[in-house]
């Protein structure tokens, strides 16, 4: 899980919330963990590159996948050198104390490169308060990744993006400020707010339904999962610039396309 099968973070997260008094009902849980990891022992986390790679094999998607998600349905909106992010939290998902999960997933070339699913330290009332502590822990990784990149001379001058899919939490990145309803909130959560007017990061809007860090956060129906999981894991089609192209010879012959510059 913490290597490269986010697929099965937010399963091993709540079994080990049992592990000091496990029943059978989590024994036959981890069995199944067990069975998904030797029916998928293949899967690993693949990034791709702009020219196609003869000695390298290309990424094939998922047979679950439907089509590519690109947000914004705009293909110019990111480069793959430069750092983007899905986040997600589950309103008191957790029964026992009431506590929200959080679920972050920060891409780069295509895939995955740091992610997380994590209890919230405190009781949120409200799913606006879960989703933007999640929003801050997710932009101090942001800059974390950012920061590597940049010593590595992968340059992040450009705002990295966040894709957010709670309307409430916008408004607050939107308004720069805190509201009446969100004064009790405590205010290290609101240091997104200076990232963003410092132009390090941006928050955009996305649909529920394609938020893949909602795979970290909750059980999902089987497709949707694997449409999720497929995206988090470079399984499925990157996101290119308008100097990318299609190069229609690059075809492998499995549904995959190769991406040259």
């Amino acid at each position: 899980m913490v290597t490269c099968r986010l697929g099965i973070s937010f399963a091993a997260m709540k079994l080990t919330q049992h592990n000091n008094n496990p029943a059978p009902i989590h024994f036959d849980a981890a069995l199944d963990v067990y069975r998904y990891l030797h029916q998928t022992r293949s899967y690993g986390i693949q990034y791709w590159r702009k020219t196609i790679e003869r000695s390298l094999p290309n990424t094939t998607p998922d047979a679950w996948s439907h089509e590519t998600y690109i947000p914004n349905h705009n293909p110019s909106t990111i480069p793959m050198n430069l750092t983007y992010a899905f986040v997600d939290a589950d309103w008191a998902g957790n029964s026992a104390t009431r506590k929200s999960i959080s679920g972050i997933a920060v891409m780069f070339a295509g895939a995955v490169v740091a992610y997380k699913t994590i209890n919230q330290n405190y009781i949120a009332i409200s799913s606006t308060e879960s989703e933007l502590y999640a929003l801050a822990e997710t932009g101090k990784m942001m800059l974390y990744i950012r920061s590597i990149l940049d010593d590595l001379d992968v340059k992040q001058s450009p705002t990295s993006i966040i894709y957010e899919d709670n309307q409430g939490c916008i408004h607050i990145t939107e308004a720069r400020k805190p509201t009446k309803r969100t004064r009790h909130i405590d205010i290290r959560n609101f240091v997104i707010l200076d990232w963003i007017e410092r132009d390090l990061m941006e928050v955009k809007k996305i649909p529920i339904a394609d938020n893949a860090s909602d795979t970290l956060t909750k059980a999902l129906p089987r497709i949707t999962f694997h449409r999720h999981n497929d995206t988090l894991m470079g399984r499925r089609d990157p996101i290119i610039t308008q100097k990318d192209t299609i190069n229609p010879n690059d075809h492998n012959g499995s549904g995959t396309i190769a991406i040259t510059e």
